[in-house]
């Protein structure tokens, strides 16, 4: 920045600074200078004061209008009564504004049919509810054979008690009539079971304990008949634990069986299910692919039907190029014997050259007049015929007087002398109408309508 190694501060370049540079804002002239300000010399001289530069007591207010400031001027001219010069855009107050805006309405979409893909997440969703409607029974199913199982293990644990409980009253019953004095002359008794206490098997049950009046008061008498009552009971409680062990068994096979006709009724029920919706949507492949031949075959007939019409159409742009070179043709041939005449009427006299021109002039305007009829009903049959191909629904029709360029998507653009059909006015400066295939909107002034 400032010669050899930054030192030589002569050959410094004056718009280069060093790092250590601080940039300040600079005052402005009013605060250098103070006899110069807003309004001249110490803000004094209005004669050279700045028309836009105002004071810090500068209080602003908004500006009358025209028709405030002079009464006689208004909407409708002097005293707004004067109608010839009354503006057409303005309004009075208590006139009521129609409706801003436009009648239109947005197309809705047809929806032609269904797809394949919708048939088959509407299939699916069927499978789906089915397993869950399966899993709903199967929970209901397990829930209440749960239900069952506990009432079983209630039902059990109640009969275990009571039996339990008769067994200790028989035991305490049989303590007494062992410990009682009146053992010698107690009466021969019978130790009966309960129904339920006899066990379900059919093995050999050793009949009930029959305490005698000859029992002898001995200890060793009374140890043998309680060694014989207490393996008679462990004898009937293993057969009854034997029997409730076979019980459950064949209980709990019943569930499995159960449990095993379920789940191949819910297999089967889902194979069939399966085989409906691969059923189905065979059907339904089968019924697109004929709706893809059907479509193939409309699409061939249209193109076909395309191809007829643009044929028509050459022959026909055929024929007018032919109408066009005869009249060409035509004209030039008039052209020429117009020469002839004019060749042989100047070798006549003045007299009758002037009458000579008369007459042509005459035959000239009168030709012309054919010509431009000719040329007029020619434009108005394109025209027609262009309407005719374009609008097939009527509406107004005009034709293009300028070139105009699409500037949105919802505009159309057109050329000179093209034909604009099925017309909407929708509004004082821009219509709506087909051209070339394009419908949208374009500028009023920019077509002439055909009468």
């Amino acid at each position: 920045f400032g010669g050899k190694f930054g030192v030589q501060a002569d050959r410094q370049d004056k718009s280069a600074v060093g790092w250590d540079y601080v940039e300040k804002l600079q005052k402005h002239e009013s605060q250098k200078d103070y006899a110069v300000g807003f309004g001249g010399k110490f803000g004094v001289q209005s004669d050279r004061q700045d028309k836009s530069a105002v004071g810090w007591d500068n209080v602003e207010t908004v500006e009358k209008h025209q028709s405030q400031v002079d009464h006689s001027k208004g909407f409708g001219g002097k005293f707004g009564v004067q109608n010839d010069r009354l503006d057409k855009s303005a309004h009075n107050y208590n006139e009521s504004s129609g409706q801003v805006g436009t009648n239109y309405e947005k197309q809705k979409p047809e929806i032609t049919s269904i797809k394949p893909s919708s048939l088959r997440a509407k299939f699916e969703n069927m499978a789906k509810q089915e397993e869950e409607e399966n899993e709903k029974r199967r929970l209901v199913e397990q829930e209440r054979r749960k239900q069952r199982e506990l009432q079983e293990k209630k039902e059990a644990r109640e009969r275990e008690e009571k039996r339990l409980k008769e067994l200790q009253e028989k035991e305490e019953q049989k303590q007494k009539l062992l410990d009682g004095s009146e053992v010698k002359n107690t009466p021969i008794t019978k130790i009966d079971y309960d129904e339920e206490e006899l066990p379900k098997s059919s093995e050999f049950i050793r009949p009930p304990v029959v305490v005698g009046a000859t029992i002898q008061p001995s200890v060793k008498n009374d140890e043998e008949v309680l060694k014989r009552i207490a393996a008679d009971e462990e004898e009937r409680k293993r057969k009854e634990e034997q029997a409730r062990i076979e019980k459950e068994n064949t209980i709990l096979k019943q569930k499995l069986k159960e449990e095993e006709k379920i789940n191949e009724e819910i297999k089967r029920q889902h194979e069939r299910i399966k085989l409906e919706e691969q059923q189905k949507m065979n059907e339904e492949l089968l019924k697109e692919n004929e709706r893809k031949k059907m479509e193939e075959l409309a699409r061939a007939e249209l193109k076909k039907k395309a191809d007829e019409e643009k044929m028509i159409e050459d022959k026909k742009k055929l024929e007018e190029e032919a109408i066009q070179k005869k009249l060409e043709e035509e004209s030039i041939k008039k052209k020429l014997e117009e020469e002839s005449i004019k060749k042989k009427l100047d070798e006549e006299t003045t007299k009758l050259k002037l009458e000579e021109e008369a007459k042509k002039k005459e035959e000239l305007n009168r030709l012309e007049e054919e010509r431009q009829l000719e040329e007029q009903k020619l434009h108005e049959q394109l025209k027609n015929g262009a309407a005719s191909e374009e609008d097939p629904e009527g509406g107004y029709i005009a034709v293009a007087l300028y070139d105009y360029q699409a500037s949105a998507d919802d505009e159309i653009s057109f050329d000179p002398d093209d034909i604009v059909t099925n017309i909407e006015m929708i509004d004082k400066g821009w219509w709506r109408g087909l051209c070339k295939g394009q419908y949208g909107l374009f500028p009023a002034n920019y077509v002439e309508i055909i009468d």
